[in-house]
This record gives C-alpha cells, structure tokens and sequence, in this order.
C-alpha cells in the first residue's frame, strides 16, 4: 500500500495531466475488456437455444415451447441461464417419455439451472402422460418407430439389441410391457445371462454415437414391445 508522501512524491515526478492520461487510457483498456468478455458471453448464451432452434429436440419445442418458456421465465434472468433452464427442460421431458421409471440421480445443488429444468420438463412429461393420447411423444422428439429383428441381451449397463445386417449396437431402454415379456423368457431359458433372437417394436433415437452406457454403443432404441422371441 502506498503512503500519502509517495503519492505526493508520483504527482511531482510525473504530474497531474500525464496521471489523469494514464487514468483514461485504463479505463478504455477496462471497458475494451468488458467489451470483449460481453461479445463472448452472448455468443455462448445463445448456444443452447441455437440448439434447441436447429431441432436438437425434433420439432417438440413448437409443442412444448409455451409451457416450458413461461416456466423458464420464472427461474431465469439473463439469455444464459433461459437457455440452460431451457435445454434441461426438453432434455428431461424426453427422458421421461423413453424412462418414466426412471430414477434421476442428479447434483444436489438447487441453484443449478439445468438440473432445475431436468427436474420441471420430467415432471410436465409424467403429467402430460396421464392424458390419452398424451400431447407429445418420442416421435416429436425426433425418434423413427421400429419394428426390427435382432440378437437382444437386457441386463445392467449391458442391454443391447444388435440388429439384423446394420453392424450396430443399440442401447436398450425397455418399457414395462416388454420387460415382463423378457423377464418371463429369462425364467423359461433356466440359465443366467441368456441371449435371445427377438422381433422388437418401438422408437429409434435420432442421433448417432456415443449412446448407453459408457457412450459405448451406435443408437439407442426405447423398445415398446417384444412381438417374438426365442433363446439363441
């Protein structure tokens, strides 16, 4: 820290104007740099919904997008915390629609704006499911409906339907209906850790890579129903 007499000693040294030069050339150094950080900021805030704008979430938005943008308005002040509460919000409506099951184990920090729109878009989604036909489905996400042949093997972090003649593995989401059909086909087979050729029906994920369990499979596939199967 300086003492006054050192101040009084840089006044007489360099004088008042060269001082008061140095001060504005800092200020316009400092506010070029906010400038900058600004530019920065707004160019990541609209990341997000660029996204969401692309179709990340099919065409769902223009069926959700008043619901999940007035609950956004309520958590959010600026671009980049609308976006995030925003993409959270679809992001956990679609999980929801592949797993209502599911169980979300997510951080317990209460501020963190995508854990709060994970939390408000699922909660819409279990609602909007009680309803016949609910209002959007995995389809407006984006997904294709399937009805395909495969190898199908489900078990903890190892559920995968390997499809006929594509080379890919898919991950498995199975919905209650054709888990009580798998479950009833793993009794009859009498052994642990079964295989089976099945004929599966359900929704295909639009996006490729790094999908399941330690991004490790081709696609993902929430399978609805199990039409045939048989111990391979």
């Amino acid at each position: 820290m300086t003492s006054r007499g050192d101040r009084v000693q840089c006044l007489a040294r360099w004088g008042v104007p060269a001082l008061l030069a140095l001060a504005v050339a800092y200020v316009g150094c400092v506010a070029r740099s906010q400038e900058v950080s600004t530019a920065v900021a707004s160019a990541s805030d609209d990341h997000l919904l660029r996204l969401i704008h692309d179709g990340h979430f099919g065409a769902a938005p223009q069926k959700l997008g008043d619901a999940a943008e007035r609950t956004a308005r309520e958590h959010c002040v600026t671009p980049h915390d609308f976006g995030e509460f925003l993409y959270g919000y679809y992001e956990g409506y679609e999980t929801a629609l592949e797993n209502p099951h599911l169980e979300l184990h997510m951080g317990t920090d209460e501020q963190d704006l995508s854990n709060q729109g994970v939390r408000a878009g699922r909660a819409a989604a279990l609602e909007d499911l009680q309803t016949d036909p609910p209002r959007v489905s995995l389809v407006d996400f984006g997904f294709s409906a399937v009805d395909v042949p495969g190898s199908l093997h489900l078990e903890f972090e190892d559920s995968e339907l390997v499809p006929d003649g594509l080379g890919e593995r898919w991950w498995v989401t199975v919905g209650p209906a054709a888990e009580s059909v798998y479950d009833q086909a793993v009794r009859d087979a009498g052994e642990p850790r079964p295989r089976f050729r099945a004929r599966v029906v359900g929704y295909l994920h639009p996006r490729r890579g790094l999908m399941g369990h330690l991004n490790q499979y081709d696609r993902a596939v929430v399978v609805t129903k199990i039409v045939e199967i048989t111990k391979q």
